[in-house]
């Protein structure tokens, strides 16, 4: 999705966490309609030390993140990298989202 459709989709009013939480909603739970990063993610060594990247830039998951963690919106974003598309940065949460679940947790201290 380019910034002109995503402009025209929230010209009503409706804030972006409205329409992330819409389209969560119409999702099924199948495994077809789940967000696939693995299209949009991709590790090559060669580009930016091999962390994961939104695939043909050199645009990383982190960067992306990063800025949205700085405060800007998801808007700004788009604005500033027309490659990007609300897809990628949907793909990059889902990035974050998967890695977290398979982080292990190790306790430094058991207490009895």
């Amino acid at each position: 999705m380019k910034a002109e459709e995503f402009d025209r989709i929230f010209d009503d009013g409706e804030s972006i966490i409205e329409y992330l939480d819409l389209t969560q909603i119409k999702r099924s739970n199948s495994e077809e309609q789940t967000m696939n990063y693995r299209q949009r993610i991709t590790i090559n060594p060669s580009i930016r030390s091999g962390k994961p990247c939104i695939i043909n830039t050199r645009i990383t998951v982190n960067d992306v993140l990063d800025y949205l963690g700085g405060g800007m919106t998801i808007e700004e974003v788009l604005d500033d990298f027309p490659d990007l598309t609300l897809q990628d940065i949907q793909a990059c949460f889902a990035f974050a989202a998967d890695r977290d679940r398979h982080l292990m947790m190790i306790p430094d201290e058991i207490t009895v």
